[in-house]
């Protein structure tokens, strides 16, 4: 991880120890943590989804030029930039927005996984750290379950009756873990779903690109229950609520989206 990389995952880090502070609540503060930062984020993403839907609909005028110049690059890249000149559209304005986002939504992810190093820093003694490595085959998640298995009186991993720090199982014992993973994987693919048949209704999706879509929308939850299975009961908690206010900051935005080209219209 870079050094800008790590500051903003240790101001991170203070803002999610700063909530649990406030509500003794591991749970209840990632929750928090994670509507705080998706909030912040809120106008790069509308931009962002203006960005798109600027360019989606150019895809129609851009594809026929692709047609006509075929067989001339050169006067090709002149046609369409000149078409986005006249439309005043930046075609990598929406890469640009989210290029921006990625650092942030990263070091987010690092503050939840890595609690020790940039929730409580200061306790990164010789002896701590050692101790740490003992859960080394844990990789990037082995800070979790050193607090959950040693140092409980640091955070309390209880919410709902839910140990964020136990792993999911299928045991009789543990059915009730099984809940959140579950949850992740539904709400990353309501998420998929709901991308696809937007750009459907839009005739923004060829053939090639829907069955790339259909292939992903299967693919990625399936993914993320089987990762869910491998980390403590906090990391899918963090996923599943990211994902779900990802989406539902996804219907805000394009209703909002939706409404001001009404207004233009109707201008």
């Amino acid at each position: 991880m870079g050094a800008l990389m790590d500051l903003i995952a240790r101001a991170m880090g203070w803002i999610l120890r700063s909530l649990y502070d406030a509500t003794l609540n591991y749970g209840l503060a990632i929750i928090l943590f994670t509507v705080f930062i998706k909030l912040i984020l809120i106008p790069l993403t509308l931009k962002q989804q203006r960005a798109m839907k600027q360019s989606q609909e150019l895809q129609p005028l851009m594809e026929e030029i692709q047609r006509k110049y075929a067989n001339n690059q050169e006067k090709m890249a002149m046609e369409l930039q000149k078409l986005y000149t006249e439309r005043k559209v930046n075609p990598m304005a929406g890469c640009l927005l989210l290029l921006i986002q990625l650092p942030l939504i990263y070091a987010m992810f690092f503050a939840v996984a890595q609690p020790v190093k940039f929730m409580y820093p200061e306790i990164q003694t010789p002896e701590v750290t050692q101790s740490i490595e003992a859960y080394a085959e844990y990789g990037t998640y082995k800070e979790l379950y050193y607090i959950a298995n040693e140092r409980t009186d640091l955070i309390n991993m209880n919410f709902i009756g839910l140990d964020l720090g136990q792993v999911p199982n299928f045991t009789l014992q543990a059915w009730a873990t099984l809940i959140i993973p579950i949850l992740s994987a539904f709400s990353t693919f309501l998420t998929s779903l709901y991308s696809m048949k937007q750009a459907k209704s839009k005739g923004q999706m060829n053939e090639q690109a829907e069955a790339m879509q259909r292939n992903m929308m299967i693919f990625m939850p399936l993914m993320i229950l089987m990762i869910s299975f491998k980390v403590p009961l906090g990391m899918s908690l963090y996923w599943f609520v990211s994902t779900l206010i990802t989406f539902l900051l996804q219907l805000w935005t394009q209703s909002k989206i939706n409404a001001e080209d009404k207004k233009k219209k109707v201008a």
